[in-house]
């Protein structure tokens, strides 16, 4: 996590108990949000052959939507009581 140009940027780490359709078994989503008004920027993934982030790196690509349904670089608010909206408000406590 760390702060640049009043954003917040930070990583998510999610491992899969089955293999994606392109044989991950987890991924690193990275993000940045703007405190202020609570919203959040998708920057893109990294997909991995083993769990935790670890493994050969199967794709870098940054594909056009991610699973949330947003697109890149879409600036997008996140709805209340979501889990995603639960990361953002611990991520700007930590800088508040």
């Amino acid at each position: 996590i760390k702060e640049n140009d009043g954003y917040i940027h930070y990583l998510v780490l999610t491992d899969y108990l089955e293999p994606t359709k392109f044989d991950a078994y987890s991924i690193i989503s990275k993000y940045k949000v703007n405190c202020e008004v609570q919203k959040q920027i998708w920057l893109g993934n990294t997909f991995f052959s083993k769990p935790m982030g670890n493994g050969k790196i199967i794709t870098e690509g940054i594909p056009a939507w991610n699973y949330y349904g947003s697109t890149l670089n879409e600036i997008r608010r996140l709805e209340s009581g979501t889990t995603e909206h639960g990361i953002l408000k611990k991520i700007c406590n930590f800088f508040n």
